[in-house]
């Protein structure tokens, strides 16, 4: 088939070869009478004989121009119908499902993809029908509701759900409508393409749960569970800064497991493992929910206990010591009676306190009441602290800084 470059010349050269022979004619009607005395019948004849031709020209000019009309017009309606079929069958390969609807939202042009979702197979005719026909009644009017708001606001709407197909297959679908103007841009109905996004839906939760995960093991101890020292640490430090603006009292506790090298020198890591495990769980179960306990370092724990008050501190102490050594703790080499010693500072009592300087103090307590005979508790007090609470003068202080009242019990 010829192209439209080459009909169009085509159509300008005889256009050419007409126009040269109605010159010729003209010229030589006008050297016939300037060099020849032809008389009224011969003159007649001549120019009825050049007319005859010039006619023949024109109808053959005519014929050409209607054919060539003709031929243009068949070729653009074969353009066209070749261009449907290009873009049926492109639409029809995309796994997207794609809608025309008109603006009682009955679909007036709908893919494969489309006509499986809706009809359960993509041979169906849906054309002229609308949701109601496949649909239940409750998601069906939701679909035509949100579609009849589109077209009366004229604003473009995007989101993603949970779709059925007619099968009863639960799909992740993102859809995307648009109205659908005609050439005066008046809304005639809607253009919607919805895509399967299932697996997209299925990686975004895989990558939720690695990023959890990812951000547990850098906040949590692997072998307990428990807080980590470096986020107990910052917690500490946050917490401590909490309670002097709003004048409140913080607890640290710092635990330590009595004896547990014994453990591990008697029956190995594996045991002093499950031990270490167990522990941790108890203190977990002997705090509120709102409190903080991370391991501190071997069989060291730090416990941050919020709001609480400072003349119960030792009570506290002593409730989550007994928790701990109230009964023997099961391993895989048999049961062991565990014990706890306990460092106790309230915050109120010291006022306001660097991180290090309090770790200091409940250390020393912690120290101290595993000098004093272990599985007991010992608070951490200021010296002015200790006289308003009755200290005598021949207290003798364990540092330069603080006293320490002790809870034990054997």
């Amino acid at each position: 088939m010829r192209t439209a470059k080459a009909r169009r010349n085509t159509v300008r050269m005889r256009i050419s070869r007409v126009a040269a022979s109605l010159s010729a004619l003209g010229l030589a009607d006008y050297w016939i009478l300037k060099h020849f005395s032809l008389t009224s019948s011969s003159l007649f004849s001549c120019r009825f004989f050049l007319i005859l031709i010039l006619s023949i020209s024109l109808v053959y000019l005519v014929i050409h121009c209607y054919s060539f009309l003709a031929e243009s017009r068949a070729d653009r309606l074969a353009r066209s119908e070749t261009e449907l079929k290009v873009l049926r069958a492109v639409i029809n390969s995309l796994p997207d499902r794609i809608y025309v609807k008109d603006k009682q939202s009955r679909f007036i042009l709908a893919n494969r993809a489309v006509r499986e979702f809706s009809a359960g197979s993509p041979d169906s005719d849906i054309l002229g029908r609308d949701d109601f026909s496949f649909f239940p009644e409750e998601v069906a009017s939701r679909f035509f509701n949100n579609e009849q708001e589109l077209m009366r606001t004229g604003e473009p709407v995007s989101h993603s759900g949970w779709d059925e197909d007619a099968s009863g297959r639960g799909t992740w679908t993102l859809t995307t409508k648009v109205p659908y103007r005609d050439e005066h841009g008046n809304i005639v109905g809607l253009i919607g393409i919805g895509r399967d996004i299932t697996e997209q839906k299925h990686l975004e939760g895989s990558l939720v749960e690695a990023r959890e995960e990812m951000r547990y093991k850098a906040t949590h101890d692997a072998l307990t569970s428990l807080l980590n020292r470096g986020v107990i640490m910052d917690l500490l430090s946050r917490e401590l800064s909490r309670t002097r603006i709003e004048n409140g009292c913080t607890l640290v506790l710092l635990a330590d497991i009595d004896h547990f090298k014994l453990v591990n020198d008697a029956h190995g890591h594996v045991v002093g493992d499950e031990l270490l495990r167990e522990v941790a769980r108890r203190l977990l179960g002997s705090v509120r929910s709102y409190d903080f306990v991370g391991r501190y370092g071997g069989e060291e724990f730090l416990l941050i206990l919020n709001n609480c008050d400072s003349s119960l501190a030792l009570d506290r102490a002593e409730e989550i010591r007994e928790s701990i050594c109230r009964d023997p703790i099961r391993t895989s080499a048999g049961a062991f009676p565990v014990t706890t010693s306990i460092g106790v500072l309230a915050s109120r009592e010291w006022g306001s306190m660097e991180v290090e300087e309090i770790l200091r103090e409940v250390d020393g307590a912690l120290y101290r009441a595993k000098a004093g005979g272990r599985n007991c508790c010992q608070l951490s007090l200021p010296i002015p602290a200790c006289q308003k609470r009755g200290e005598t003068s021949n207290s003798q202080p364990s540092s330069s800084h603080s006293l320490c009242e002790s809870y034990s019990r054997v």
